[in-house]
């Protein structure tokens, strides 16, 4: 087992998990909740909810799972498919082991500071000093109380109800989940699959404490050597979407003291302080990450992580933002791992299939010039309603003329990223709505340089387009792409 430590220094505002693969997330259309669990859990479409009985003595509430009748080669599934697991119990030494009595009051105190940290113009530098030293706390308590055997439990299940025979793990903090502080455990190891045949599988737990219930939300998969079936897609969605209903701590102490200057400081932040430069030869990139957005951990030996450039994340009250770089190699022959073709199609079909109600728009792009380059956001004062394709269209696909018909994708000729032109430049912008969630903008651009073709994407829900949109422009601005390494 090893454990991922913490970043040496922590943003101020939350980040959330985000997809790594080179097509629109799935959706939820099924959603559960418990208002005495305090969650709302959505899954996609195809997943079904499934008895929870199996499993009452390891705590779950509730359970689901899809099982894939037909793989994207044409065969026959054997087995393929994923498994989630949501455990809620309170707090209690059995549940909980070793977990400190004035978690609740920690966790409340660092709500609180944050809370602060949001009303001030510019934090200062000693607000931000007590949110890290809280998080830590919290973050101590959480490694320490996901790693028992008790609590390790739920994931490990797949593997038996001995201890001894379960297999290795990684651990890793600075996580969220529903904007709360967690642990995360991560498993790769054969297991039985939903056809009870040992096959390669990926288990995931996160760990969680809020209103004295401990939350574990445990999801397993076993997947295609490339995932083709986006099983990976599904359990980032899951994740992202999960909500925990009541999610202010219930604590005893009194509130701390708020700075006389509201957090501000006597003196402004240095803006070195707030922007962080993230440079990859291996992927050929350069830009320059604001402070409210968090960068996650990428282990390209694995393959959901193998052609990822980069993966931001932000959260406001409710309102995220992800931010994605997926670069992949362009081959002798000028063949690709990524196809423009089958990227024009999905992004359409995709849409629009998993935004069922309500309008769906186009959000135009400012005509390209120098003033506004290729990477430039959409502008959506003058977005328009399409209308919807048939649901017979729908189920057969779209295809790529369909989608250029409809105006949502703008190829733009002589694009440069900084001073360098690229080739294949397009980009595509669109907004529909999400139940319980709202406003759902998704943002694309793709382009080859040199070696490399880069695909760019923006997720931003609720009001998460317009509260990171400077920092997103930022982001865009600093953008370079590096010449291949010798």
């Amino acid at each position: 087992m090893r454990r991922l430590l913490p970043s040496a220094v922590l943003p101020v505002l939350l980040g959330l998990a985000a997809v790594v693969v080179p097509v629109p997330r799935a959706i939820a259309d099924k959603v559960a909740d418990d208002e005495a669990a305090n969650y709302l859990l959505r899954v996609p479409d195809r997943w079904d909810f499934t008895d929870v009985t199996p499993f009452a003595d390891l705590g779950v509430v509730k359970a689901a799972e899809v099982k894939l009748a037909m793989l994207r080669d044409g065969t026959a599934g054997t087995g393929q498919g994923a498994r989630l697991l949501l455990a809620v119990q309170d707090v209690s030494p059995k549940t909980a082991p070793g977990l400190p009595e004035d978690y609740e009051d920690a966790l409340r105190e660092w709500q609180l500071l944050e809370e602060q940290a949001k009303k001030a113009a510019e934090p200062s530098e000693e607000l931000h000093g007590r949110i890290t030293a809280a998080y830590e706390k919290l973050e101590k308590a959480l490694l320490t109380l996901a790693e028992t055997p008790e609590v390790r439990g739920l994931v490990m299940s797949r593997w038996g109800r001995d201890a001894a025979k379960w297999p290795a793990y990684t651990l890793e903090g600075d996580t969220r989940i529903a904007g709360l502080p967690a642990a995360k455990l991560l498993v790769d190891a054969p297991s039985a699959n939903l056809a009870g045949t040992d096959a390669p599988s990926t288990g995931v737990q996160f760990v969680f404490v809020v209103r004295k219930k401990v939350m574990r939300l445990a999801i397993w998969r076993w997947a295609t050597p490339k995932d083709r079936e986006k099983l990976k897609d599904d359990a980032d969605m899951i994740e992202l979407s999960f909500e925990v209903l009541k999610a202010e701590a219930i604590a005893g102490k009194k509130p701390p003291p708020a700075s006389p200057d509201g957090g501000a400081g006597d003196k402004p932040a240095k803006p070195e302080s707030k922007r962080e430069p993230l440079k990859d030869l291996a992927m050929c990139f350069e830009i320059v990450k604001p402070s409210r957005f968090e960068a996650k951990e990428l282990d390209r030996s694995k393959e959901s992580d193998r052609n990822v450039g980069f993966e931001l994340r932000a959260q406001d009250a409710g309102s995220d933002c992800i931010l994605e770089l997926l670069v992949y190699r362009v081959g002798r022959a000028g063949t690709t791992a990524f196809s423009l073709d089958d990227w024009i199609k999905n992004l359409g079909t995709n849409f629009f299939t998993s935004h069922p109600e309500g309008p769906i728009e186009m959000l135009p792009f400012p005509t390209h010039s120098p003033k506004h380059p290729f990477l430039s956001l959409p502008d959506v004062a003058k977005k328009k309603e399409l209308k919807r394709p048939s649901p017979d269209d729908l189920k057969k696909g779209l295809s790529k003329s369909d989608v250029e018909k409809l105006g949502v994708i703008n190829e733009i000729k002589a694009a440069k990223i900084g001073e360098d032109k690229v080739k294949e430049a397009h980009r595509w912008a669109m907004r529909g709505n999400l139940a319980r969630v709202g406003a759902d903008v998704q943002c694309q651009w793709t382009f080859t340089y040199d070696a490399r073709t880069f695909v760019m994407r923006l997720t931003a829900r609720k009001d998460g387009f317009e509260k990171f949109h400077d920092d997103v422009a930022e982001i865009f601005k600093s953008f370079r792409v590096l010449e291949e390494p010798k």
